[in-house]
């Protein structure tokens, strides 16, 4: 998709929508019967979807909680 320049900031987007579908959120794109993986990605290349924040900041938070995340872990099986 060349709606999201950065392809891991397309797949956060992707994957909060589709835990959006899941939970029950109606689709915003008609006539799909697909999985909520496909539909979140034919919503956003639609533009019917998009970060409401920032992407710069977006990913700047998402790295560094994947960091803190990855730090406990390692913490935990020393």
């Amino acid at each position: 998709l060349k709606v999201i320049d950065n392809r891991f900031a397309m797949v956060l987007l992707a994957a909060a929508r589709t835990r959006q579908l899941m939970k029950g959120s109606r689709p915003l794109v008609d006539g799909y019967k697909n999985n909520e993986q496909v539909t979140a990605l034919r919503e956003i290349a639609k533009k019917k979807v998009r970060f409401d924040k920032d992407v710069k900041k977006v990913l700047e938070s998402s790295l560094s909680d994947l960091s803190k995340e990855y730090e406990a872990k390692i913490a935990q099986k020393a």
